[in-house]
């Protein structure tokens, strides 16, 4: 196939690349896993192993796993609708929990007969054909895993990377079977109750970690640092901008990103021009980061030799605190000036609010007893300090 299937087309959206690619994704599985499944059986018939006839319907369920992921793309695909604005692309995160749960099933079946096996143990029955089975059964699982891997990282992909743990499941509840075959056929004793068991909890554990993501995702998880720095350092590049803050961005799938985000602008700019420079940044985001983002304009005074001054002396004790601030200014009330500001605490600090609130005006009034701190404090939504 030209390698050009797997890079995005110039005329191809986000959405449009991860839909195919994802489809594709998931026909291949059915393929693969309908061929591994057929093999499986008919060798399990005829040698009449039941561990085969076993991992041949569990082939089965990985075929329904591929029916899902398919369906996920399809169901993430469709455009946003009344009861739907921001979209369906979050549908992934859930077909990618369903998978999970296919992947749970299998790890407690696992763990159920492992425990019976040790129990009972039972003699497994040895065959040339059923040892190539399985050794060409866990390559080929062994392949689709990593491509699923490779798939899911290109495109962003939750179900995929479920998709990929579940292949990776079956390399190891296949590879118990043929280690227990030949371990038996060297000391003659059966362990495949054992390694049963311990690869079932390893398949539990995945099996809990994709569902953990996924809930993660849709409960509203924080977006990664390279998110936050990737939309800060688009928004800082352009002319004017002398500063952002309270930066909010919301997880919708992928290529469904909505932020918002406080910008900083020469207060001298009329709001014709500071209107014009927003719209430009929104307009551009959506077309470079696929981020359907909302900008609040800052207003803020460039060269006043009071501010200045009191900007310095406030940010030295702020920093002491191991806080950031931003929206500084200002106001003269009769013998004192009113420093009036916002702080966003880094989430180690374990005091109070107005614990802090009170250390920082004590502070503040030492370091120049004429200040009257005003201070809000900001809810920091993207564990991101803002330079200030």
């Amino acid at each position: 196939m030209d390698k050009g299937f797997f890079h995005r087309r110039s005329t191809e959206s986000e959405q449009d690349f991860h839909f195919r690619l994802g489809q594709f994704s998931g026909k291949l599985g059915i393929v693969i896993n309908l061929a591994l499944c057929s093999t499986k059986i008919a060798i399990g018939l005829l040698s009449s192993s039941i561990s085969i006839l076993a991992d041949g319907v569990n082939n089965l369920s990985d075929i329904f796993s591929s029916v899902v992921t398919i369906f996920s793309f399809y169901i993430s695909k469709k455009p946003a609708d009344k009861e739907h604005p921001f979209g369906h692309a979050r549908a992934e995160y859930l077909c990618a929990s369903l998978v999970a749960i296919i992947i749970g099933m299998l790890g407690l079946k696992l763990m159920a007969s492992s425990i019976v096996k040790v129990v009972n143990p039972e003699l497994p029955r040895l065959s040339l054909a059923l040892f190539f089975v399985l050794v060409f059964s866990i390559a080929v699982k062994i392949i689709l895993s990593i491509f699923y891997e490779k798939m899911a990282k290109k495109i962003q992909s939750s179900v995929l990377k479920a998709t990929a743990l579940d292949a990776r499941s079956d390399v190891l509840s296949t590879s118990v079977i043929l280690v227990s075959f030949l371990v038996y056929a060297l000391t003659g004793v059966s362990v495949d109750g054992i390694l049963g068991m311990v690869v079932s909890f390893f398949i539990l554990r995945s099996a809990f970690d994709i569902v953990r993501d996924t809930i993660d995702h849709l409960v509203g998880h924080a977006p990664s640092f390279e998110q936050i720095d990737k939309v800060r350092t688009f928004i800082t590049s352009y002319e004017g901008i002398h500063g952002i803050h309270d930066l909010i961005l919301h997880d919708y799938g992928v290529g469904h990103w909505f932020g918002s985000a406080h910008v900083e602008v020469d207060s001298q700019w009329s709001l014709l021009e500071a209107h014009a420079l927003v719209d430009k940044i929104e307009a551009d985001a959506i077309s470079f980061l696929q981020l359907q983002l909302v900008l609040h304009t800052d207003p803020v005074i460039q060269n006043d030799p009071v501010q200045n001054e009191a900007f310095k002396k406030v940010s030295a004790v702020v920093e002491c605190f191991n806080c950031s601030m931003h929206d500084f200014r200002v106001v003269h009330a009769h013998d004192t000036l009113n420093v009036i500001f916002d702080i966003e605490i880094p989430e180690t600090c374990t005091l109070p609010n107005d614990e802090i609130l009170a250390c920082l005006r004590s502070a503040i009034r030492e370091a120049d007893s004429t200040y009257n701190a005003i201070i809000t404090i900001d809810r920091n939504y993207t564990r991101f300090v803002p330079e200030t």
